[in-house]
């Protein structure tokens, strides 16, 4: 059995397995021009003997990212499509100002784009499925990756092979085959530069760890594409039998808060406890990521020790707090009432209630949301002489990407924040100058750019204990 025949065979039964095509449907493939998705394009292509009324269409993205070898990419993939009489839509964004414009770091800024260039794309030219060339190496790469980030089950999950219209045809092969298909159909590719430098953790855990796992144990994607299916199985059991008791224990007060009686939780199994916390932070901020299994220990934790006032900052601005019956989760931010300036202290400054820390770091892959508690910024840029503090007359404040500064008070109006949120909240400043909102929004001024550097990761949070 040669080559092609048998990853064809492969890719045809995940689809069968999986419902992933069905004869006349419209698919578009999501083609950088790179190994892995022209070998999509081929695979697909060959379907058609399996699917004879199945149309195709390849989708482009150029990001804008790498100058004219993107360009490159993208005139690649249009005279690749035109030989092969496949219709091609393709489209240009600057990835980089999107980033900047809101608060966004690359990867999420690309990844937002993109995929909404495929629901446009879908919805104008009738497109049922979108094919993307996930395998199973990107499978374990991610796995790695939230591992060592302190992910949890949900985390872990294994990648779907199908998630709303978007299909993965490529999961159970992996990326050796990839390689063996292209050279046995001499397909031709586009090699992104950047892919080689191993500064950025995907890279690396791709051309490091996962061979140096591989030297120990040869099928070790293999094996974690399976530790990686139990575990999904896993988590959506726990996830169903939390899902219904959600609806009974859960209350929400309007729609920034989701409250639990402690007495109702104190009971259950910390598993069923972790997985309602969860649930809540995704019921208010969808789009949560960084969302660790410390994260939903320590919460659990002051559910099971009966904590009252307790606190604890999560990602994307929320908060977990006690009182001396109730678990609150919410979106809006706890403030603390006017306080005098508080002189910053490098590496800790400890305040009423809350501490930061400002540490030193290396750039990030992927930067954290703008409303998260936790910032990278330039060292370089940082004053000597800095303050927290609540708000006074005459506070200015430099939004990125904004062309100077403003006032704060118009800052606050843009932004929606009331007048008593505005008198309580917190603010990292150099003089009149705002240089963090905390929780909400860093200044430009602090940014990291192409020069940066020597880079810091600036940290709040509130003390786990103490009166609210």
């Amino acid at each position: 059995m040669d080559i092609s025949y048998r990853f064809d065979s492969k890719v045809y039964s995940t689809i069968c397995d999986h419902g992933l095509i069905i004869n006349g449907d419209h698919v578009g493939l999501g083609v950088s021009g790179g190994k892995d998705s022209m070998a999509l394009l081929e695979s697909l292509l060959n379907m058609k003997r399996h699917f004879p009324d199945v149309r195709l269409s390849v989708l482009h993205f150029e990001h804008g990212l790498r100058g004219e070898e993107s360009e490159q990419d993208m005139d690649f993939v249009v005279s690749y499509c035109r030989q092969k009489d496949i219709p091609c839509f393709y489209e240009r964004a600057d990835v980089s100002s999107y980033a900047e414009k809101n608060g966004m770091n690359l990867e999420d800024a690309a990844r937002t784009l993109r995929y909404s260039f495929f629901e446009r794309c879908a919805e104008k030219y009738h497109i049922d499925k979108i094919a993307v060339a996930h395998h199973m190496n990107d499978n374990a790469e991610t796995f790695l990756f939230s591992l060592l980030r302190g992910a949890g089950t949900r985390g872990l999950k294994h990648m779907s092979y199908m998630s709303g219209m978007i299909i993965r045809p490529f999961l159970d092969v992996t990326r050796a085959d990839i390689e063996m298909y292209i050279k046995a159909n001499q397909i031709p590719f586009r090699e992104d530069s950047t892919n080689a430098d191993i500064r950025y953790s995907r890279n690396y855990i791709r051309q490091v760890v996962l061979p140096s796992l591989e030297n120990i144990n040869p099928n070790a994607v293999e094996q974690i594409a399976r530790a990686s299916s139990i575990l999904t199985e896993e988590h959506d059991y726990i996830r169903e039998q939390a899902s219904a008791l959600f609806d009974e224990l859960a209350s929400a007060e309007e729609e920034h808060s989701i409250i639990f009686r402690l007495n109702d939780l104190f009971p259950l199994h910390i598993v069923l406890i972790k997985s309602l916390i969860s649930m809540a932070a995704y019921r208010l901020v969808p789009e949560l990521r960084d969302l660790t299994s410390d994260h939903l220990q320590t919460i659990a934790g002051f559910v099971k020790d009966r904590k009252a006032n307790a606190r604890y900052m999560l990602p994307y601005g929320l908060t977990a707090y006690t009182t001396y019956d109730l678990l609150i989760i919410t979106s809006k931010m706890y403030k603390i009432d006017e306080v005098q300036p508080i002189a910053v202290s490098i590496p800790v400054t400890e305040g009423t209630g809350f501490i930061l820390s400002i540490t030193d770091a290396d750039r990030p892959e992927r930067f954290p949301a703008k409303d998260s508690c936790i910032q990278f910024i330039d060292g370089k840029k940082l004053p000597s002489d800095l303050v927290i503090r609540t708000r006074r007359d005459g506070d200015v404040f430099h939004p990125l990407s904004l062309g100077g500064t403003q006032k704060l008070k118009k800052w606050f109006i843009d932004h929606r924040i009331s007048s008593a949120e505005r008198d309580r909240q917190l603010l990292l400043c150099d003089g009149n100058e705002v240089l963090w909102i905390i929780g909400h929004a860093i200044s430009d001024r602090l940014k990291i750019d192409d020069d940066t550097e020597r880079v810091k990761k600036i940290s709040f949070s509130w003390l786990s204990e103490g009166g609210l």
